[in-house]
């Protein structure tokens, strides 16, 4: 078990340094400093004790703190932003619960010896967040009242 630990410590040590560095040098608000904090701890779990559950967590969090930190620093992004993170995670429950593939962004392969990631669990969700806002603001336009 010991042996198997190492890498794990090594990796979470260079993913801690990364992370410190990255908050420094760039100015990350708070919500996506907490996402990416429990992505990190998550992903050490997973890989430290094979919880296929911290994996999947893990990588719906980096999924979500990237898209809060590339998004919403822009004002115009925000409302298609909300929109993406719930359909986002209707999506994985749906995914999750019903065993749809497609809408999975984390899934074990070859007998649990590889992990897979699909992006159309992102693409699906980002292209309707942003039909949903451009729709919302052509009836807003159409409507004054």
């Amino acid at each position: 078990m010991l042996v198997g630990l190492i890498p794990v410590l090594i990796y979470g040590y260079v993913i801690i340094v990364f992370t410190i560095i990255l908050f420094k040098k760039y100015q990350v608000n708070i919500p996506v400093k907490i996402i990416i904090s429990i992505s990190l701890v998550s992903q050490l779990i997973g890989l430290a004790f094979k919880i296929e559950f911290f994996n999947i967590l893990s990588s719906i969090c980096i999924e979500l703190a990237i898209c809060l930190a590339v998004f919403i620093e822009k004002e115009k992004f925000r409302i298609p932003i909300v929109i993406f993170v719930i359909l986002f995670l209707i999506g994985q429950a749906i995914g999750y619960g019903f065993n749809i593939i497609p809408l999975k962004i984390y899934m074990t392969i070859d007998n649990g010896h590889g992990s897979s990631y699909s992006l159309a669990s992102t693409f699906i969700p980002l292209a309707l967040a942003f039909m949903i806002n451009y729709m919302y603001t052509k009836i807003v336009k159409m409507c004054p009242n």
